[in-house]
């Protein structure tokens, strides 16, 4: 069973950073997120019942802004990305409870545009490429007109 504390400040201020803490059963914090104005901003981090590290997030206005981490209980990381409102943009890369590496993606904005994965002994399996749409390029000039200064006004 899981208990919520949150720390209540008296009167709310705006922009008041707050946080809210997760215990499990031994009144253990088993993850702290901070809040500004009900959004969650900052540093968000969880732990296993054993007390090491599980994840830690950046988050701006609600939204994951930032560098992204998970680790395995025993300590060894297990995955990492970068993402930007939300959305994995950059690298992110998993490894195998042994540290070695299993996967390294390629994203932009959301989609991924590249992938490679390794089997144990640390070979290639698989390399995928597909080429990234061009996201917010702006729109090519329908006009048929040529001669932009030729168009009549009123």
């Amino acid at each position: 069973m899981s208990k919520k504390i949150t720390n209540i400040h008296n009167p709310p201020f705006k922009n008041e950073v707050k946080i809210r803490y997760h215990l499990d059963s031994n009144w253990a914090v088993m993850r702290k997120t901070p809040y500004v104005n009900d959004e969650i901003h900052g540093l968000e981090r969880w732990w296993y019942e054993s007390g090491s590290k599980a994840e830690e997030s950046m988050w701006k206005d609600g939204k994951e802004q930032g560098l992204e981490t998970y680790w395995y209980e025993n300590g060894q990381k297990r995955h990492e990305e970068i993402c930007r409102s939300d959305k994995q943009h950059g690298v992110a890369t998993s490894w195998r409870e042994d540290g070695k590496k299993e996967s390294e993606a390629y994203f932009i904005r959301g989609q991924e545009y590249a992938k490679m994965e390794w089997n144990e002994e640390g070979s290639v399996l698989a390399a995928l490429f597909s080429p990234p749409t061009l996201i917010g390029r702006p729109k090519p000039n329908t006009n048929t007109n040529p001669n932009p200064k030729s168009r009549k006004t009123k």
